[in-house]
């Protein structure tokens, strides 16, 4: 059988010379990340390709949370991000200024940790990275509008902020600091982080099919603690909120019969500097089908009883 007859491809975008730059380094051991499953790339540590997709995440869980259904959210999304008949506005490049060095699981520390992210078990020493180091270069086309180019700067700060880079990112591997976006100490006045943040989360905001950004993160306040022993520390205590029962419904949440999404609870080390954290944990809304609980599909409540139990232990 002969193979299907192709369409042409997209044409390149016209990009401007409206070049944006922003540095960034880990400060979690990165896991995987390359063009195969589980594994950091032996040439380039850290692959374009790998970067868009988060932006499109975080653009969606911004920005995306405007629209009403998923057609609406599409469309937006292909005008600004490209599809196999559309290319991209938003142009990406990555300069590796620091390919970091090969981390030894045994030290990693942290017994717990490893058990809590169980594919480093199985990991060759040399496909885990820390300390990498690396600027994202990127240019937008001269034909996007203002609401476009603030979906962009949107999706870089929440990328920045709460994502990460590689796998397992949602339990804080590949945690990122970005020069740029700075939060500053949490103790303090931040309004600039207030500020963004307040730009996004809504409580009262109904619940999407897609994960968006709606609730505040809570923190472990007071001293900062290491990157690392923050990471420990959030890990930690999320294992002890799975323990009380807590969090069961929110590890792999189903959206349909048969299928399932990844966790909506993100849980990292909020970087302030070149050396200190803060625990962090940030549940995103986004409706699940869990027909067996009283709640239905609203994770909701679900999210409200976790968040209380990290109250209890200190975060606000």
């Amino acid at each position: 059988m002969c193979p299907p007859v192709l369409g042409p491809a997209p044409t390149a975008p016209v990009v401007t010379t409206d070049l944006r730059e922003y540095n960034f380094r880990t400060v979690t051991p990165l896991f995987g990340g390359g063009v195969e499953p589980r594994h950091t790339d032996p040439v380039s540590v850290i692959h374009p390709p790998a970067i868009r997709g988060h932006l499109r995440f975080w653009w969606r869980a911004t920005s995306g949370a405007s629209f009403q259904n998923h057609a609406a959210l599409k469309s937006a999304e292909d005008a600004l991000w490209g599809s196999t008949s559309r290319a991209s506005r938003v142009a990406i490049n990555v300069i590796i200024q620091n390919r970091g060095r090969a981390l030894q699981t045994n030290t990693i520390n942290h017994h717990l940790t490893l058990r809590r992210l169980f594919p480093l078990f199985d990991a060759n020493p040399q496909l885990i990275r820390c300390n990498v180091k690396f600027q994202l270069q990127v240019r937008l086309a001269p034909d996007m509008d203002p609401g476009m180019i603030s979906g962009v700067e949107s999706a870089l700060w929440a990328w920045a902020t709460f994502g990460g880079i590689g796998s397992r990112v949602r339990r804080g591997c590949g945690a990122l600091l970005c020069q740029e976006f700075p939060p500053g100490d949490l103790n303090g006045a931040q309004p600039d982080f207030a500020i963004r943040c307040r730009s996004f989360i809504n409580p009262a905001a109904p619940q999407r099919k897609w994960p968006c950004l709606r609730d505040w993160p809570l923190f472990l306040l007071g001293h900062p603690l290491t990157h690392m022993e923050s990471w420990y520390r959030i890990l930690s205590d999320f294992h002890a909120s799975r323990t009380a029962g807590h969090a069961s419904v929110l590890i792999s949440p189903r959206i349909g019969a048969g299928l399932r999404m990844a966790s909506p609870v993100i849980l990292k080390p909020l970087a302030i500097n070149e050396q200190y954290a803060y625990p962090m944990i940030l549940p995103l809304s986004v409706q699940v089908c869990c027909p067996h609980r009283p709640e239905g599909n609203d994770n909701r409540p679900a999210i409200g009883r976790l968040m209380t139990f990290f109250q209890q232990r200190g975060y606000s």
